[in-house]
């Protein structure tokens, strides 16, 4: 666990990682309201429902657990802010944009997936074929939705409270399945208690790994995210939070960690499944014997848009087919400047994504809001830097850039190249 006394607090909320150690700030009142609303698609099979994160062509064919849009709001005396986890492989950025438009009142509404494999399709490639689109639109206008309702309903749900933070640490439930093994292993809970009678107002939990995602699965389920959401609520009685953390690498569930009453390994999913969903609640109350307080106020967001080139193929061949109808512009080579939009179908020039990153510093919290499946050796980085010379400092030749796996168009000076070399603190 990370001391107090330094001020930091490790939260790598798809998405979440801490960035900088904070300063000690002047306190500030805190309300926080929870909710959760129900995102669970009604299955019809004239509309099948294409489950998400494996192969194509997986419809629907039943409920196991369903599936929620679960918020955090939390209120200071200037501003009021929305943490919300949905329940999906990963809900895209116009999605996100909709839903802040009916929540203009909110100084930030944060939008992270838990990334859960299978869940309905919103992004477009898991459909029957790869050349057919896995989206069902309403379902995703209804997933907007609902986000702005559990926003609505935590920020009445707000009262005063006290924070508190823990940690712990437990590899034993992680595999990382690509070369280098590297791990975050730190679980992190965020613990909101009520000022008027001193019991648990709600729980935010965050912890970095992919779901068991059984084999030839065609239940929908929120894995074993919604099984640690689940423990958690029965044992203290009130609303729960999951956020996802650095599960790039690959971040999962660990093989042959989970024996039955005989002693042999568990090999049903549903059942591994409840048991890594209860280790992971177990490792939260772990924490929970040891909190800090902490202080979550005063509330600072820093947010912008940025440009991502659309160099994948795959990506790019579905978007000139229509399985991908996530805009797309022209790309600047800048990343803070958007470039036209390109119609749909068009296949040449270099591409790019909008999307977003943001800075939340919540009182003693610093909280970085990064889209994609970060990779757990940038979430465990604690370094500080100091530069003398720029042209001495971390210098390589060119010729070495294929090392770096990177397109050749980052060779220029406004991203690594520095007089003809490369330049890792750039």
């Amino acid at each position: 666990m990370i001391s107090i006394s330094h001020a930091m607090r490790v939260a790598a909320l798809v998405l979440l990682i801490v960035l900088l150690p904070a300063a000690a700030r002047g306190a500030d009142a805190l309300e926080v309201g929870l909710a959760a609303t129900d995102i669970t698609p009604k299955l019809d099979p004239k509309q099948p429902i294409w489950l998400a994160g494996l192969e194509n062509n997986r419809a629907a064919s039943g409920v196991h657990d369903p599936l929620y849009a679960r918020a955090v709001v939390l209120r200071g005396r200037q501003r009021k802010i929305a943490l919300v986890s949905v329940d999906s492989i990963g809900l895209q950025y116009p999605s996100v944009l909709r839903a802040r438009a009916a929540l203009r009142e909110f100084a930030y509404v944060l939008v992270a997936s838990t990334h859960s494999h299978a869940s309905p399709d919103v992004i477009g490639v898991w459909g029957s074929t790869p050349a057919v689109s896995g989206v069902v639109p309403d379902y995703v206008r209804l997933v907007e939705t609902k986000i702005v309702e559990a926003v609505r309903r935590a920020d009445v749900a707000a009262e005063p409270v006290r924070a508190e933070y823990s940690t712990a640490d437990d590899q034993s439930l992680l595999g990382d399945y690509r070369l280098p093994e590297i791990y975050d292993s730190v679980l992190r809970v965020l613990r909101f208690v009520r000022l008027k009678d001193g019991k648990p107002h709600g729980l935010l939990v965050q912890w970095n790994s992919h779901g068991v995602e059984p084999a030839k699965n065609f239940l929908i389920t929120r894995d074993f995210m919604g099984a640690t959401v689940d423990t958690l609520e029965k044992r203290h009685g009130c609303p729960v939070v999951y956020f996802q953390g650095a599960i790039g690498g690959l971040m999962g569930t660990p093989d042959n960690r989970f024996r039955d009453e005989k002693g042999e390994l568990v090999r049903d999913g549903f059942t591994y499944i409840r048991l890594c969903g209860e280790a992971i609640a177990d490792l939260a109350d772990r924490a929970l014997r040891q909190p800090q307080p902490i202080t979550l106020a005063p509330l600072e967001i820093y947010a912008r848009p940025i440009m991502i080139p659309l160099d994948n193929p795959g990506f790019r061949a579905a978007r000139a087919a229509g399985v991908l109808s996530r805009p797309v512009f022209a790309w600047t080579g800048r990343r803070d400047q958007k470039g036209d939009e390109i119609a749909a179908g068009k296949t040449d020039g270099e591409q790019a994504m909008e999307t977003e990153v943001a800075y939340l510093r919540l009182g003693e919290l610093d909280i970085a809001a990064i889209p994609g499946e970060l990779y757990p050796e940038l979430a465990r980085m604690r370094t500080v830097l100091t530069i003398h010379n720029l042209a001495y400092q971390g210098r390589f030749p060119r010729h070495d850039w294929h090392l770096l796996n990177l397109d050749a168009r980052y060779f220029v000076p406004d991203f690594l190249e520095f007089y003809g070399r490369i330049n890792y603190l750039k």
